[in-house]
């Protein structure tokens, strides 16, 4: 066998022993085979994959109809004929493959990728005389190329099963009679300087023509396995002929089954010059991180395969960009248009008379061009696309008549975000108590850390990066900080494990937290973990919370520091949350809606707590001022107020408002915001209600509104209402209680509800009832400042799920009362017009975006102006000025409108 001269490298893990009990843990468990820990490890790789491919994924291949199997590879080898299944409609995957089968397959492939058989005379087997024509011949060939010996000098054992082993031989020897094509891999001038044209690995040739280097199989050095079978195994690895990069086994002396058989022969082919039928362009990637310009392959074959000479192709680009309007082909002709560029040819969509041709194999090499990403920031893909045809000298492409056919094929390159930031994330129970980096665990609880490789290094808007090999490290050291009254500080466990990113750009750590020793409650062993990645510009950071909420890491740039607590603690009540079926709903004159929420408080641990009491309760603002008459009951105006008769009413601001009465804005309750927990005097109960007015008593006395002074125009009060009145409920055995009540507010508002259990211990959501959704434009100077006679809008909510959003539109009448206001829902779809850096005046259009760009942006918008919310905000939720321009003049869903935000990318 000849040289096989490139090594699989090896992942290994490094185990720091740093004290008096010792854990070794590796991670990954893909190594090759190691003796020793090693300080210096590299990321195994297939080194001689072949750059394109028999069947690629442009071309189209189609099913081969079985029914027991939709595998590509079998596919692939149907559509070549050189498989049809054990019936019409079965393939049998899992079936061993026999060895009088195995020579069909053999020669089938041989012939596809263009060898020239032998004659298929005797070879003097004397066991394969009662097969057919077709079989001996086959068995012959094989013997002639040299792929088999038998399995004695005058026997083939024809209906053996092929055994793993056997069929690296075979395929291996297979090579030796097949021409590698474009992007195969052969031994070109590496032995002495003479060339090879055949399909075999790069091996080292300082070696001796051995590969002797680390690779992932850990059972095929035995004695069970030949010399010879071992570095054909070694060498087809190396190939990309294989059934996973991953496998630590390759199991020798197992039967090959019809599944694999075909991934082996699929993978193999690729090596060759073998092309589907038509003009097929193709690319070495298709994708990746950073900016792309991989080499291109064009191929033009005949129906039955074999190669055309002198087709002359045009190879043209085009690079969209997403904005409203842009496209590769004008609609009404199907000519170029925009971005439509020349690529590998003369004149882009024209055959030039001096066009290049494809050469006596078929093939021809365009050139490519850089393919960018189109925004790291926002984590953003670029494209570009490749189209190849064929034509008449001085044809112009046309895509209405080119575009489809034989001599027609594209494909499309897309350039990836690269890392930046290495995002990481533990499992611990998202509830679970913390003290800034440090999480309440209990004993024997299993934590995977999960880090992903992200485009930004720190940002809401950083997308996953699909990138392999990125290494990651993980020490953690244990001390027993409190075992039965006694403290240490002595380590007593560590460890340190080393992982690669996979192909999705993760990467993962298991920790096993100890078994309580005594039982005590006031044991406790602690794990500090820091989470490190080697590539120092890519940045180590949390995945979002604060500091003492679950999952919070301490950030060093590219170190990440938290611990686990492991603590015998009873259970108590730590934390509350909150959710709610439905966060807003559109109003009018005569809508009622029904809204349930529930809250689940948790343990310390982060299980549910049953039996505990939880308290809810709504307040949302009266946005304009209101006045009132001093009167028993009071008589008090607000145009369209919403309320009903029975509803509850609480002063939040007072102005110059109900003079001497020092509590009328309530008490604020920390953490549940202003005039959650009013004091007495500050609420009233609303009796009797019309459009435009509304009469109050006061809720616990008979006294109407305290003090002398009347809230007019010129000092108007500010008041909230509550949806419901204020109730208890009691935790289920999950920890869970449940409220379902009718809401009947038909007023554009901000109603935030609240679950607690104690002062410091609740939850709070906000919902939205949304006025009719009309057209929208800022007036004003574009700052961040609301002031009199400005309208402005902030984005509240962002859905990108329903293709929805919900704005804050205030109208700065007078903004010293706060309003008015209202709450507006808009829908969007691929259809729309969508811009960035709008603004008043001459920049309200705004500069034209992708939707892919106004979508990543506009949930970080919406993000930091839901979060900007709060009760005691007495005039507007989120960022003013982050929405400019809203038109849906032209309707909702299916006809085209304009959505600006008023900042730039």
């Amino acid at each position: 066998m000849l040289s096989m001269k490139r090594r699989i490298a090896v992942i290994s893990a490094v185990a720091v022993i740093a004290a008096v009990v010792p854990a070794l843990t590796v991670s990954p468990a893909t190594a090759a085979p190691a003796t020793t820990a090693i300080s210096a490890v590299t990321m195994p790789s297939v080194n001689d994959l072949a750059d394109y491919k028999a069947c690629p994924a442009s071309a189209d291949i189609p099913s081969a109809g079985f029914t027991d199997t939709t595998d590509a590879d079998v596919d692939c080898l149907a559509y070549y004929g050189i498989t049809s299944g054990t019936t019409a409609t079965t393939y049998s995957p899992e079936d061993s493959v026999s060895r009088w089968q195995m020579a069909l397959f053999l020669t089938r492939t041989l012939s596809k990728a263009g060898t020239t058989l032998g004659t298929g005379a005797d070879q003097g087997f004397t066991d394969i005389s009662g097969l057919s024509a077709e079989i001996q011949t086959a068995i012959n060939q094989i013997a002639q190329a040299g792929i088999t010996v038998g399995k004695t000098a005058t026997t083939f054992a024809p209906n053996d099963n092929v055994t793993r082993a056997e069929m690296a031989l075979f395929i291996e020897r297979m090579n030796t009679n097949i021409t590698a094509g474009p992007g195969g891999t052969s031994d070109a001038e590496r032995l002495s300087g003479v060339a090879t044209t055949y399909v075999n690995s790069n091996c080292d040739a300082a070696t001796g023509g051995e590969c002797t280097g680390k690779y992932n199989y850990s059972d095929i050095d035995g004695g069970a396995v030949t010399v010879e079978a071992a570095n054909a195994i070694k060498e087809i690895f190396t190939l990309g002929i294989h059934d996973g990069v991953t496998a630590t086994t390759y199991n020798p002396g197992s039967d090959m089954t019809r599944a694999a058989m075909a991934t082996f022969l699929t993978a193999a082919l690729n090596h060759s010059n073998l092309r589907p039928a038509g003009l097929t362009i193709q690319a070495v990637s298709y994708s990746g991180a950073g900016a792309q310009n991989p080499a291109l392959h064009v191929s033009h074959r005949d129906a039955s395969h074999v190669p055309v000479a002198g087709t002359a192709v045009d190879v043209f680009t085009w690079v969209p960009t997403g904005v409203e309007g842009d496209r590769a082909f004008a609609t009404a002709t199907g000519y170029c248009e925009d971005a439509v560029v020349t690529t590998g040819s003369i004149t882009g969509c024209y055959i030039d008379v001096a066009e290049p041709v494809t050469d006596l194999a078929g093939n021809l090499t365009p050139t490519g061009a850089s393919t960018s990403v189109a925004s790291q920031a926002l984590s953003l893909n670029g494209s570009r696309t490749y189209y190849a045809w064929s034509g008449a000298a001085a044809t112009t492409y046309d895509n209405d008549v080119h575009g489809t056919g034989s001599l027609y094929d594209d494909i499309t390159i897309t350039a990836t975000p690269a890392a930046a930031g290495n995002q990481c994330s533990m499992d611990v129970p998202s509830r679970a108590g913390s003290t800034t980096h440090t999480h309440t665990t209990k004993w024997g609880a299993v934590t995977t850390i999960t880090c992903q490789l992200r485009s930004v290094a720190d940002s809401s808007t950083a997308g996953a990066v699909p990138s392999a090999g990125t290494v990651v490290s993980m020490n953690r050291q244990r001390i027993a900080a409190n075992v039965a009254g006694v403290a240490s500080t002595a380590v007593m466990e560590a460890e340190q494990v080393t992982c690669y990113t996979d192909a999705a750009g993760t990467c993962s750590f298991t920790i096993t937290g100890p078994a309580n020793p005594l039982k005590a409650t006031t044991d406790s062993y602690t794990d500090t973990i820091v989470v490190t990645t080697a590539n120092a510009t890519i940045g180590t950071v949390g995945i979002a919370p604060a500091s003492g909420f679950a999952n919070f890491m301490t950030d060093a740039g590219t170190t990440l520091t938290t611990v686990l607590n492991y603590l015998s603690t009873t259970s108590a009540v730590d934390n509350v949350t909150l959710t709610q079926t439905s966060s807003n709903a559109l109003v009018s004159a005569t809508s009622s809606t029904v809204r349930s929420l529930t809250a689940t408080a948790y343990d310390q641990y982060g299980d549910g707590e049953a039996g505990q009491t939880i308290n809810f309760e709504s307040m949302a603002r009266m946005y304009s001022g209101v006045t009132c008459t001093v009167a028993n009951p009071t008589v008090c105006t607000l145009a369209n107020h919403g309320l009903s008769a029975g509803d509850i009413v609480t002063s939040l601001a007072k102005g110059a408002t109900f003079a001497g009465d020092a509590v009328v804005s309530g008490t604020a309750v920390a953490d549940r915001g202003a005039a959650m927990a009013p004091a007495a005097g500050s609420q009233w109960n609303v009796v009797a209600v019309d459009a435009n007015t509304f009469k109050l008593d006061e809720l616990g006395g008979a006294n109407d509104l305290e003090g002398t002074a009347i809230a007019n125009a010129a000092a108007a009060a500010i008041m909230g209402h509550s949806s419901f009145t204020r109730v208890a409920r009691t935790t289920n055995s999950a920890g869970q209680a449940s409220l379902s009540f009718t809401d009947t507010i038909r007023i554009s508002e901000l109603d935030n509800v609240c679950a607690w259990f104690a002062d410091a211990i609740n939850a709070c959501v906000k919902y939205y009832r949304t006025a009719t959704p009309a057209d929208f434009t800022e007036v004003g100077n574009n700052d961040a400042t609301a002031a009199d006679g400005e309208t402005v809008g902030a984005c509240v909510e962002f859905d990108a799920t329903n293709s929805t959003y919900i704005t804050m539109q205030l109208d700065g009448t007078d903004v010293t009362l706060g309003g008015p206001v209202q709450y507006v829902k808009y829908s969007f779809d691929s259809n729309d017009q969508f811009a960035g850096a709008g603004g008043a005046a001459a920049l309200v259009a705004g500069t034209a975006v992708t939707q892919a760009a106004w979508t990543t942006k506009m949930a970080t918008i919406c993000a930091i102006g839901g979060a900007a919310a709060s009760q005691s905000a007495l005039l507007i939720q989120g960022t003013v000025s982050d929405i400019s321009h809203v038109d849906i003049t032209n309707g909702l869903t299916t006809d085209i409108q304009r959505h600006v935000f008023g900042v730039a990318l």
